[in-house]
């Protein structure tokens, strides 16, 4: 298994479509709305086999009570 970032929206979105019980949370536009919202987001994919298993999204936001 390897993780790495990643890139491509379509492959991001063609995974989640895949899955039960997803939320717009995990979806590439909301990545882009954090991002546009000064942000920093990474989206972290989990591969087997060169095929995408799993995917995860980080978001790092900085506000006047913290960074969290």
């Amino acid at each position: 298994m390897k993780i790495i970032e990643v890139e491509n929206k379509d492959e991001w979105e063609d995974f989640l479509s895949l899955c039960d019980g997803k939320t717009f949370l995990q979806s590439w536009n909301w990545g882009e709305f954090n991002l546009a919202m000064n942000s920093k987001v990474w989206r972290f994919g989990a591969y087997v086999d060169n095929g995408l298993v799993s995917v995860a999204m980080a978001i790092k936001v900085s506000a006047r009570r913290g960074i969290f």
